[in-house]
């Protein structure tokens, strides 16, 4: 059977509209879905065999209470707060504090520096994308 013009071309408009819906339902699906951990590095010293000090702000130190795991080297570590002296003063302006956290470290000697990654917070693919846009 031959098909004319009008009909093959309404067949290509149908079965594109139905792509479109298809690609647009995908990428709302998985922009939505998706959660990116933003995590921020602090650096740190080497107390003891499995103690590390850092010196945080008090933002960032309910961020090391809300967490069990902290980033070593690109890899997940747990870890438990062994003491935090509170309200140390660097100038009249600014508080921090000192934490001490205890964590299984190999290869890391006495006041050797480290960069310990905390997660800050999750934030979804869009706002990424609108910071980007901002340029900020």
């Amino acid at each position: 059977m031959r098909s004319k013009s009008y009909e093959s071309f309404f067949s290509i408009w149908i079965f594109f509209f139905i792509f479109c819906f298809l690609l647009v339902v995908t990428f709302i699906f998985s922009v939505g879905a998706s959660n990116i951990r933003k995590y921020e590095m602090l650096p740190g010293v080497v107390s003891s065999k499995n103690q590390v000090m850092l010196i945080v702000s008090s933002k960032q130190l309910e961020w090391f209470y809300h967490n069990k795991v902290v980033l070593i080297e690109g890899e997940k570590v747990s870890f438990s707060i062994d003491r935090v002296l509170r309200n140390l003063s660097l100038n009249r302006h600014k508080k921090v504090h000192q934490i001490f956290l205890s964590v299984p470290m190999k290869g890391y000697l006495v006041n050797d520096s480290i960069s310990i990654g905390c997660l800050q917070k999750r934030v979804s693919f869009v706002s990424i994308f609108f910071e980007m846009w901002k340029g900020g």
